[in-house]
């Protein structure tokens, strides 16, 4: 039995507004165990983002206990809020200098990711001028710099074209064959259901849903909001939604 990553128990988020209190996460418990990719879907709104800042350290929980087992890194659905250096390779020096790295340490490094996430020959690009897909693949460079053991990513697939999904995929990929621990948070389960060792649904901050990707695909996916994958288009007529 491989160790837990990640252990959530009943964890409850809510906020305070003018109305009175909003309650976006209720009794949320879900574990991941090192090396696992978990695929956690559900409709905008549904908590995911909220539930894994929580797991990041960025929110904290209302209730319930959190038990995380390693450096977690959280890719952002906007790459660009990640972005602090102007050029790729002064973005990825950014974590490494945080933690006291020497200058030609850093320059090994810095290569070593960038090579990984296909952006080595953008090493000295603008970081204003990167495509959608770049942009997330540099956010992965800065966290494999500074050695991340568990990758969030938040809607990974959002403003992507066929060839920046192919690119995230790929890098995914890798990493699971890297043995890290990973959470895809999804309502685009057609992109990534086959990396799932893990499948769990969230709707309306619970979890509705937890077990495998196959036992996902003979249920309801649509009474949470969520298009099966499955479904078959056969002719023009069923190319609408």
């Amino acid at each position: 039995m491989k160790e837990i990553a990640i252990d959530l128990i009943e964890i409850s988020k809510k906020f305070s507004t003018f109305e009175g209190t909003q309650t976006i996460l209720q009794n949320v418990s879900l574990c991941v165990h090192q090396g696992e990719c978990v695929v956690l879907a559900g409709e905008n709104g549904s908590g995911k983002s909220v539930l894994m800042s929580i797991i990041a350290g960025l929110q904290k929980k209302s209730g319930g206990k959190i038990f995380v087992n390693g450096k977690v890194a959280l890719i952002f659905q906007d790459a660009d809020i990640q972005i602090l250096g102007e050029t790729v390779k002064e973005d990825v020096s950014v974590g490494l200098k945080n933690l006291k790295i020497k200058k030609d340490e850093q320059e090994k490094i810095i290569a070593s990711v960038l090579q990984k996430v296909g952006l080595l020959q953008n090493m000295n690009s603008s970081t204003r001028f990167l495509s959608g897909g770049q942009k997330r693949r540099l956010a992965i460079a800065c966290m494999l710099a500074v050695n991340s053991d568990i990758f969030i990513f938040d809607e990974p697939y959002a403003n992507l074209d066929y060839s920046g999904v192919k690119q995230v995929n790929k890098i995914i990929g890798e990493l699971k064959n890297q043995g890290k621990t990973i959470i895809i948070l999804t309502h685009e389960i057609e992109k990534c259901l086959a990396f799932a060792d893990k499948f769990a649904v969230l709707h309306k901050g619970q979890i509705v849903f937890d077990g495998s990707a196959t036992q996902a695909l003979e249920c309801d996916l649509e009474q949470w909001n969520i298009k099966n994958p499955l479904n078959a288009y056969k002719q023009l007529s069923d190319l609408v939604w």
